[in-house]
């Protein structure tokens, strides 16, 4: 995606703490950026206060119309809103741009040096660190929380090096596929230690990239799981 063809970017579900560290990257580098949350919050208000148009009604009447030219604007939503949500339902039926969070960042990320910190608890604050490492070699930081010596959920950097923290349903899919058993009439595993050591040590064999596509992922993992069928 050539994120430079696009002037505006309207949020749905701006005040989240992961889509707000998008917010400020794009306000950062001189997007017009505007959007909806259900409610106000310190987050919200920090964002307004930036130059940010949110309201809190869902209402198409009330989205910007600068933000109205489909060729012009890019739409990021949370999964979190509804199916029957009018300013989302409005953006999908007219042809505009529209992509989850995760999607808009894996854009972001995807020509960096991504370092990626997933797990079931710490990610915030391992997240934070590593952030504040990195800083010194002017990483990019999204955060699942805000950072208190950065008062931000972004650490702002360059372009070469990113440090983003998966979200717990992205990172339990990857799990659930890599230790998923067999048929339900099967009580043995069908993933063995050899092939998940396998998986996990792709992204070391690939020279000075040390990043792993999607592809790579989807093929590591069906590398990894062994089809009870062959039996």
């Amino acid at each position: 995606m050539n994120f430079k063809k696009i002037q505006h970017i309207y949020f749905i579900g701006i005040g989240g703490i992961g889509m707000s560290s998008l917010v400020r990257y794009f306000a950062l580098n001189g997007k017009n950026i505007a959007g909806y949350d259900k409610t106000p919050s310190t987050i919200t208000e920090e964002l307004t206060s930036l130059g940010i148009d949110i309201h809190f009604e869902d209402a198409i009447h009330r989205i910007p119309a600068s933000f109205l030219n489909k060729k012009e604007t890019l739409v990021v939503y949370t999964p979190a809103i509804p199916e029957n949500h009018t300013e989302y339902n409005y953006f999908v039926g007219e042809g505009f741009t529209v992509l989850k969070r995760a999607e808009i960042l894996g854009e972001i990320t995807k020509k960096t040096y991504c370092l990626a910190v997933a797990g079931t608890h710490g990610k915030t604050t391992t997240s934070a660190i590593l952030g504040h490492i990195m800083h010194a070699e002017n990483a990019t930081s999204f955060l699942g929380g805000i950072a208190e010596n950065y008062r931000s959920n972004l650490i702002a950097g360059g372009d070469k090096i990113s440090v983003n923290q998966i979200k717990d349903s992205i990172a339990k899919d990857m799990v659930r596929k890599i230790l998923r058993l067999g048929k339900q009439d099967s009580a043995d595993p069908i993933v063995n230690l050899q092939n998940i050591s396998k998986f996990f040590g792709m992204g070391r064999s690939k020279g000075s990239q040390k990043i792993m596509s999607v592809d790579d992922i989807d093929q590591a993992i069906s590398e990894a799981i062994i089809n009870n069928d062959r039996d």
